[in-house]
């Protein structure tokens, strides 16, 4: 908006800017003038637009980078730096206000063999099944994470043991079910998980998380593909 007035008081000039105006031509005027002007104004409105558009690109990237340093690249899952940002937080939250929390550690069955027979790309294809498997069966509040190698960690906020345990035989008879189809055909796995809920005892997440791997181990000796808890 340009301002073209007889009006010509610094006063008036700073009325019109306030408005919303971007120039001021006091009268009498000059129509070479005011189309400069006008051409002026238009360019810059150009500019600003381009660069409005780049910035709103920019935070894109930004916003994709920042996921991607949470996400576990080959399973789509959190990596386990991020989880353990996410379980601190929980766990003080839990701690706190006295909320029951349980972890849930996860194990693929006999994983070697199945990069042993069928090579580790069609391993890298079971566990991206598994993981993103595992990650549709549980809730928005809950996270799931990578620990490493074929191990995989579930944070579940204001869950007792008794329902963490039910959702953990509810996902070892998904997993059970589930067939990957590869190119060297259908492979299918089992999972062991150990689950530990938070005692007043357990003073860091660390010793926590420690308990459902012992919890793991436990379900390990007992056969694998089953649900132990303490």
């Amino acid at each position: 908006m340009i301002f073209i007035s007889a009006l010509d008081d610094v006063k008036d000039k700073v009325r019109a800017f306030e408005c919303g105006g971007v120039d001021y031509i006091a009268k009498p005027f000059q129509p070479l003038e005011v189309l400069a002007r006008v051409r002026t104004h238009l360019a810059l409105a150009q500019v600003r637009k381009a660069l409005e558009a780049a910035n709103r690109e920019l935070q894109r990237a930004l916003a994709r980078e920042a996921e991607l340093a949470r996400i576990d690249w080959l399973t789509g899952v959190y990596n386990r730096s991020h989880f353990y940002e996410l379980a601190r937080h929980e766990f003080a939250i839990a701690t706190r206000y006295e909320r029951p929390l349980t972890v849930c550690m996860l194990d693929i069955d006999h994983f070697k063999q199945i990069n042993d027979r069928y090579g580790h790309l069609i391993g890298d294809q079971v566990l991206r099944a598994v993981a993103q498997t595992l990650a549709h069966q549980i809730r928005t509040a809950d996270s799931i994470g990578r620990f490493g190698g074929e191990e995989f960690i579930l944070l579940l906020p204001n869950t007792n043991l008794p329902a963490a345990l039910m959702l953990a035989e509810r996902l070892r008879m998904t997993i059970a079910d589930l067939q990957v189809h590869t190119d060297r055909g259908i492979i299918t796995a089992t999972i062991s998980v150990g689950v530990a809920e938070r005692r007043p005892a357990d003073t860091t997440i660390e010793r926590l998380i420690d308990r459902a791997d012992q919890a793991l181990y436990a379900a390990k000796r007992q056969g694998r593909n089953c649900v132990v808890g303490v």
